[in-house]
C-alpha cells in the first residue's frame, strides 16, 4: 500500500474512534440530561405542592387574621363606646361629687350644732342625774322615815289593842265582881256562887295539852286578829301558823293576848291572810 492510503486508513480509523467516542459521550450525556430533566420535573411537582400548600395556609392564615382584624376593629368600637360611656359616668359622678360636696358642706353645720345640742343635752342628763341622786337620797331617807313611822305605828296598834283588851278585861273583871257581889247578897246560894268562880276560873287556865286552834277574825297591813286567847292556851310571843284550807298562807307572832282573842304581826308571809282562815299553833 502506499503511504498515502495508509495515512487515509490511519485517519479514518482515528476518525472512527472519535467519533465513537463523540457518540458514547453524546449517549451518556443525553441519558444524564433525561435523568436531570425527571429529576428537576419531580423537584417542580414538589415545588409546586408546595407552593400551593403555602398558599392555602397563607390563604387561611389571610382569613384568620381578617377575622382577627374584624373582632378587634369590634371590641375597639366596643372599647370606645365604654370609653365614651365611662367619660360620661365619670362626668356625671364628678357633678355628683360637687352636689354631694355641697351636702357635705351645709350638713357640717348641722353637725356642728348637732354636736352643741348634744353637748348641751348631756350636760342637762348630767344635772339631771345629779339631781335624781339626790331626789334618790331624799327618797331613802323618806322610806327609812317611814320604816320607822310603820313600825311605831305598828307598835301604837299593839298598844291600842292591848289597851282595848285591858279595858274589856277590866269590864269583864268589873262584871265578874259585881255578879260576885250579888250572889254574895244571897247568903243560900254563898257556898254555890263560890264554887261556879272557882269552876270558871279553871275554865279560863291554859290548856297546854291540846293544839291552839281557831279563825283569823280581823286582817290589818301587818297585825292579824284571832279567836283564840288566854283561855285557849295562847301566850304573848307564841307563833300561830295560817293555813287555808291545805295551803299555807303565813305565821304570826303574838303581840297582845286577851282572855278569847289575841293579836300578833305577821311572819314568813307567803300570801295575804284573809278574815276565816284556820290558825293553829300546828301545821
Amino acid at each position: 500500500m502506499s503511504t498515502l492510503t495508509k495515512t487515509l486508513a490511519v485517519l479514518l480509523s482515528v476518525s472512527a474512534i472519535f467519533l465513537c467516542g463523540a457518540v458514547f459521550i453524546y449517549v451518556s450525556k443525553t441519558n444524564d440530561v433525561k435523568a436531570d430533566y425527571d429529576q428537576l420535573k419531580s423537584d417542580y411537582k414538589v415545588l409546586q405542592d408546595s407552593k400551593n400548600v403555602a398558599v392555602s395556609s397563607l390563604n387561611e392564615q389571610k382569613m384568620q387574621m381578617q377575622q382577627q382584624i374584624e373582632k378587634l376593629k369590634d371590641r375597639v368600637s366596643e372599647l370606645n363606646q365604654q370609653k365614651e360611656q365611662a367619660m360620661l359616668d365619670l362626668k356625671n359622678a364628678q357633678n355628683k361629687a360637687v352636689k354631694w360636696q355641697d351636702r357635705v358642706n351645709s350638713l357640717s353645720g348641722i353637725v356642728k350644732d348637732f354636736e352643741q345640742t348634744i353637748s348641751e343635752m348631756h350636760a342637762s342628763l348630767e344635772s339631771t342625774r345629779s339631781m335624781l341622786q339626790q331626789e334618790q337620797g331624799k327618797t331613802l331617807k323618806l322610806s327609812n322615815m317611814l320604816n320607822e313611822k310603820t313600825t311605831a305605828l305598828d307598835e301604837h296598834i299593839v298598844m291600842v289593842q292591848s289597851l282595848k283588851a285591858e279595858k274589856r278585861r277590866l269590864k269583864e273583871q268589873m262584871a265578874a265582881m259585881e255578879k260576885m257581889l250579888e250572889e254574895k247578897e244571897k247568903s243560900p246560894e254563898q257556898a254555890q256562887a263560890v264554887t261556879v268562880v272557882e269552876d270558871k276560873a279553871k275554865a279560863l287556865e291554859p290548856r297546854s295539852y291540846a293544839p291552839v286552834t281557831g279563825l283569823v277574825s280581823e286582817v290589818g297591813e301587818r297585825l292579824v286578829s284571832v279567836s283564840v286567847g288566854s283561855s285557849d292556851g295562847v301566850k304573848k310571843g307564841m307563833k300561830l301558823h295560817i293555813t287555808r284550807g291545805e295551803s299555807f298562807v303565813c305565821d304570826i307572832e303574838i303581840t297582845d293576848v286577851d282572855v278569847e282573842k289575841s293579836a300578833g304581826v305577821i311572819k314568813l308571809k307567803k300570801s295575804a291572810p284573809k278574815v276565816g282562815d284556820t290558825v293553829s299553833t300546828e301545821l
